[in-house]
């Protein structure tokens, strides 16, 4: 199941920083309108985990895309630690679209897992995407 959520907007941040601009520079010049940015347009990957072992190392990459957020300011995971040793690392390798559920598994069975990942968009849009994954650690 993905949910999508629109937190907020930094639209008045940079209004803000425009009217601070026009106090050193002159006058403020509107900038033209541009077409919205809607959450429903980011998606989480993958679909599905793979399957883990216990006592085997584990490793599983989680994208949001589009990948042209300006950053990506929340990843998180629900249970953590999941299995007894998998945790999720936000930005693995400096990819701020990424996040990886990794470790090593301790405990086998069948876990809902709920990953949340967002970032900020076009015209400050920020967007949350949560996925509920199922991942299977086998004996």
């Amino acid at each position: 199941m993905t949910t999508r959520s629109v937190v907020g907007r930094a639209t008045a941040a940079l209004a803000a920083l425009g009217l601070v601009a026009s106090g050193f520079a002159g006058a403020a010049t509107p900038a033209a309108a541009a077409p919205p940015f809607h959450c429903n347009q980011v998606n989480m990957h993958p679909n599905q985990l793979v399957n883990g072992q216990v006592g085997v190392p584990y490793s599983d990459v989680i994208s949001l895309t589009p990948a042209n957020a300006f950053f990506y300011d929340q990843w998180a995971m629900s249970p953590t630690p999941v299995a007894g040793g998998l945790l999720l690392v936000p930005n693995p390798n400096n990819t701020i679209n990424d996040a990886t559920i990794q470790g090593t598994p301790a405990t086998a069975g069948t876990y809902a897992v709920t990953v949340t990942g967002g970032g900020i968009y076009v015209h400050g849009t920020i967007c949350k995407v949560t996925t509920t994954y199922t991942l299977v650690i086998a004996p």
